[in-house]
């Protein structure tokens, strides 16, 4: 959890400090083996705090790049065509090989309920009730289970509608130090995460390749 505190000046006059609250490490590990290691900084400069996080957003923009996940369109070529909502999420993670804290940035989508009523966006997930069917059907016939994690799973699936989103900041800037046009919009060419459909197009990209 990251709070903001001040002191009681006047923010103008007093420098903003970011506390990260760790006062439970569980909170920020995924491994428990890892339970003994040092905690993330209790205090981060705010300057220091944002060029991590820009930092985060461009390693995010790189594995966008490599899975072809937009297409540059300018601005002038998408008029009434359909947009999504996208937003940087960012959380502080644990490297095992350097053991060192460091902040991970992923692009998510915003998609909402209220905007489009759709009933084709079923996707199965992982509960308790599937995992016990799943391993009483593996009994059943004889073979094994396993579990896996995919990485960047959403990037592989195919968006098979013409939909568009902004490109983020951090993208335009890069595209301003080239001198190139920042006129421009992403059109989506594979899945970003918080997309309703998603998870629907995800599953169905992995069976077909199984």
């Amino acid at each position: 959890t990251v709070t903001e505190e001040t002191s009681g000046e006047s923010p103008t006059k007093s420098p903003r400090l970011m506390k990260i609250d760790a006062a439970n490490v569980d909170e920020y590990l995924d491994l428990s083996e890892l339970c003994d290691v040092t905690k993330p900084p209790e205090f981060v400069d705010p300057v220091a705090h944002q060029l991590l996080i820009r930092d985060a957003e461009l390693v995010q923009l790189q594995k966008l790049v490599e899975n072809g996940v937009y297409q540059d369109t300018p601005l002038k070529d998408v008029q009434n065509k359909k947009f999504v909502g996208t937003r940087f999420v960012t959380e502080w993670r644990w490297q095992t090989e350097s053991k060192k804290w460091y902040i991970k940035a992923r692009l998510v989508g915003q998609d909402f309920k209220w905007l489009e009523f759709r009933e084709d966006l079923f996707a199965p997930g992982a509960t308790l009730n599937t995992s016990r069917i799943i391993d009483f059907v593996a009994l059943k016939l004889g073979v094994q289970t396993f579990i896996l994690d995919a990485l960047d799973a959403y990037y592989q699936a195919v968006e098979e509608e013409e939909v568009y989103c902004a490109a983020p900041v951090c993208y335009k800037e890069l595209l301003a130090k080239q001198g190139k046009s920042y006129d421009i919009c992403w059109r989506l060419l594979k899945q970003l995460p918080g997309r309703r459909k998603a998870g629907k197009m995800w599953i169905e990209f992995f069976a077909a390749a199984m």
